[in-house]
């Protein structure tokens, strides 16, 4: 992995892993991540968060090609903030994985294999509104 700390013309930051350029005037991020900072009332301090940019739901792969005059700046991350990177699209990739493997179980599974997971499931009788 390439990870690069990202700020765009708009203001946001972001970090990717980020891949050689497609051309001259475009480059490609893989599993973008906004960066948020949180300010937490109780403590006094501020929270640094990541969350996905792109939802993973949303899309077939976590990678998106953008135009180098929306960047103001690309960095390097501490190795701290790396190694929180690394590990935040680990989880992404799990939860794609997961994904990929309950498509291809609903895909073949007959109705009555379907059913009978249904049933496996755990129902609340909570209202929710």
């Amino acid at each position: 992995m390439n990870p690069k700390l990202i700020r765009l013309k708009n203001g946001e930051d972001i970090i990717a892993d980020t891949l050689n350029e497609v051309d001259c005037e475009l480059i490609k991020l893989l599993y973008p991540m906004s960066i948020l900072f949180k300010y937490d009332q109780k403590s006094g301090t501020s929270l640094m968060v990541i969350d996905n940019w792109i939802p993973p739901e949303l899309v077939e792969k976590p990678e998106v090609v953008i135009n180098k005059t929306d960047l103001l700046f690309m960095i390097e991350p501490s190795s701290d903030f790396n190694d929180y990177y690394v590990k935040s699209v680990d989880v992404v990739k799990k939860k794609i994985e997961q994904r990929k493997t309950a498509k291809e179980i609903l895909k073949n599974s007959s109705e009555e294999e379907l059913n009978e997971l249904m049933d496996q499931i755990p129902v609340s009788n909570k209202e929710l509104h």
